[in-house]
């Protein structure tokens, strides 16, 4: 689940929903091979009725999909977005008319909780953050609006490193101690 806190702006809010996150964390839990993925979300839920529909119609073979056969999670991830910031600064090149030199930035704050489905204890609770920018470089006429591609590569970033710290917690590895690694 993906909850955004009321810090988070409204346009913020739709900015995040509108984005690539919450495909970028699936993505990323799915291809790191340690976790079943169990989606609950609305969209992949309807198709999966839609498809059980089709599957017990007149059209179907019968060996489809079958209603009552969806898996329990034994945890679940919840995501709260405790702050986030999209945007270009800008100044103007002293001297030089209609010139900017100018920054895109997008920064994410996010808290995760690790929950067991069978007794409700909070397993994990860990921050995780990043931010991305594209460096200063300068534009001509119009200021202009902060790169997309600024905020993709972010939250694709945050991702990766909410599924890192998700691995971490629940496949935890010590190294106990190393002895003459050069002869390994």
């Amino acid at each position: 689940d993906l909850i955004i806190t009321d810090a988070v702006s409204k346009a913020n809010k739709e900015t995040i929903l509108n984005s690539n996150l919450m495909a970028d964390i699936e993505n990323a839990l799915t291809n790191s091979r340690k976790f079943e993925v169990i989606t609950r979300r609305a969209d992949m839920l309807e198709n999966i009725t839609n498809e059980q529909i089709f599957a017990q119609s007149d059209w179907a073979a019968g060996d489809a999909a079958d209603k009552g056969w969806l898996k329990n999670a034994q945890a679940l991830v919840i995501i709260e977005i405790t702050s986030f910031s999209f945007g270009r600064s800008a100044s103007a090149i002293p001297n030089i008319e209609n010139k900017w030199n100018v920054s895109d930035n997008c920064s994410i704050k996010m808290s995760a909780k690790i929950i067991d489905t069978v007794s409700g204890t909070i397993l994990a609770s860990f921050p995780v953050e990043a931010s991305t920018g594209s460096g200063t470089f300068m534009v001509s006429g119009s200021k202009g609006g902060a790169s997309r591609s600024i905020m993709q590569k972010n939250m694709t970033k945050a991702a990766g490193l909410l599924v890192n710290k998700i691995s971490d917690t629940v496949f935890p590895i010590k190294i106990v101690n190393v002895q003459d690694a050069d002869n390994i």
